[in-house]
């Protein structure tokens, strides 16, 4: 068993490297692209997004994480405004802009691991997708221990 888990982190540690080295030819930073896609998250959930909220939920340091919001905001993707109901909390938003820029890149993405996916197959993709998915459940049991 102890060699099925150093080989599964092997290629756990394989795929991490794959998925992110696809940052590499893209325009945009991996922390900035991975921001705009919490932001996206959050808005899909209908939630006001704050500096804090986004650390809590990355444990990035605020300080990283208001580092990034300028440097997406200089660029035109995000917005920051006081929120309504509490002027002490400064909300974050997407722009139309960061909008486009996110969706292009999940293009690329798409793109990107949609050829591997032919390659493997439909029904291969399956079984991928839902071994993983049981992995997932079976180690958040070990994790709530």
């Amino acid at each position: 068993m102890e060699r099925m888990i150093k080989e599964f982190m092997t290629v756990a540690e394989e795929l991490r490297r794959l998925f992110f080295s696809k940052f590499e030819d893209l325009p945009l930073p991996k922390a900035e692209f991975m921001f705009l896609k919490l932001l996206n998250d959050f808005e899909h959930q209908k939630e006001a997004v704050t500096a804090t909220m986004l650390s809590r939920r990355t444990k990035i340091s605020k300080s990283a994480i208001s580092q990034t919001a300028g440097s997406l905001e200089r660029k035109g993707y995000i917005i920051r405004q006081h929120s309504a109901k509490d002027r002490r909390k400064t909300c974050i938003g997407l722009t139309e802009a960061g909008r486009a820029v996110l969706a292009q890149e999940e293009q690329e993405f798409m793109n990107y691991y949609g050829e591997a996916f032919d390659r493997m197959g439909k029904e291969n993709c399956r079984q991928l997708i839902g071994l993983l998915r049981q992995f997932i459940v079976q180690a958040s049991v070990e994790a709530k221990k």
